[in-house]
């Protein structure tokens, strides 16, 4: 299927960075490519206020989307709304009257049951896909299923040669029982004379005084501990590239695999993850990833030993951010089952 010459729109949380990739990818495909922020900042308080679905700040993200479409001339063969959960009902019907020959998509690359609401908007798109395949099983006559992608571009700079400096490497936000677990693995790495790197992010100040009272697993956890800068893209890759493993600890409340896991894919590292649903993906090896139960954390030193088992190209090309966005787009327009608005 041909998209030369074809205009696409995209509506995101993932910033700058994500979507200068979204349109390096579309510039070789021949698209001319469009985006707008899902919400006016990425701050917390911003995300807490869209979450509760606060009436103000509904007319926050009215005032948004208005501006947004506002600077906004082309009439669009695809609109492509990713998450979903901040973009309010009257802006997907705006979209959809203004560009009624566009395909317009939703993709969800967080659980139904942490994106509120989402089902109630599910009718207003041509195709509505997930990353979480409990999600697809559980919603498969309504829904679609597309896991995750690596970013070929930000491998490109990756050293693969680099001296493993690292046996395990953890990099991620600070939330539920991580802490607890990446703290775990780091003990008995410790006592086994093996080496890791821990990079735990918090977003505010107030999220991790908010955790110390209401979350259990953060008992133990002290400032000290966490960083309230996010880590530059460029540098977490090169910390995985001097790293035999990558630790991947996803929400209790999703199964979908992370972004993290694909990262490691086309890294060609290895994985211990305690998602326990990976071993339903083609991509799955037993030399490759390590599955924990995260209620009782134990490692395998014959894990570490072994050497990564290389897979086909195939598989790594399947996985690749190109072909996440041309299985998104190439399918055939087909409604999604009508649910009942509340």
């Amino acid at each position: 299927m041909s998209f030369s010459g074809k205009k696409i729109l995209v509506i995101h949380n993932g910033g700058v960075g994500f979507a200068k990739l979204l349109n390096d990818i579309c510039t070789k495909l021949g698209m001319k490519f469009d985006w707008i922020a899902d919400k006016p900042n990425e701050n917390a308080f911003g995300k807490i206020a869209g979450r509760l679905h606060l009436r103000f700040y509904e007319k926050v993200l009215e005032k948004h989307y208005r501006t947004s479409f506002s600077k906004l001339h082309d009439s669009y063969d695809y609109i492509l709304i990713i998450r979903g959960e901040y973009t309010p009902h009257n802006a997907i019907r705006y979209l959809k009257e203004k560009n009624p020959h566009a395909s317009l998509i939703l993709y969800m690359w967080d659980s139904v049951r942490n994106n509120h609401g989402i089902e109630s908007k599910w009718p207003l798109f041509d195709r509505v896909y997930t990353f979480d395949r409990a999600d697809w099983q559980k919603y498969r006559n309504r829904i679609g299923f597309i896991p995750l992608f690596y970013s070929e571009e930000y491998l490109k700079h990756i050293d693969r040669n680099a001296e493993q400096q690292y046996d395990v490497a953890f990099i991620g936000t600070a939330h539920g029982d991580r802490p607890k677990i990446v703290t775990q693995i780091e003990d008995i790495c410790r006592q086994r004379g093996m080496s890791m790197y821990k990079f735990l992010y918090c977003p505010h100040y107030l999220v991790f005084i908010y955790n110390k009272i209401f979350n259990r697993d953060y008992l133990h956890v002290k400032k000290q501990d966490l960083s309230f800068q996010t880590m530059p893209q460029q540098e977490i890759y090169s910390v995985y590239s001097r790293s035999k493993c990558i630790l991947d600890v996803e929400i209790k409340t999703q199964t979908g695999l992370t972004m993290r896991t694909m990262d490691v894919l086309g890294l060609k590292k290895k994985l211990i993850t305690t998602n326990k649903d990976i071993v339903n993906y083609d991509f799955y090896r037993p030399s490759n990833v390590f599955v924990i139960d995260r209620e009782n954390i134990a490692l395998d030193q014959d894990f570490f030993e072994a050497p990564y088992e290389e897979l086909s190209s195939e598989l790594y090309e399947k996985y690749s951010m190109k072909s996440w966005l041309v299985q998104l787009l190439g399918e055939e327009v087909r409604p999604c089952i009508t649910v009942s608005v509340n």
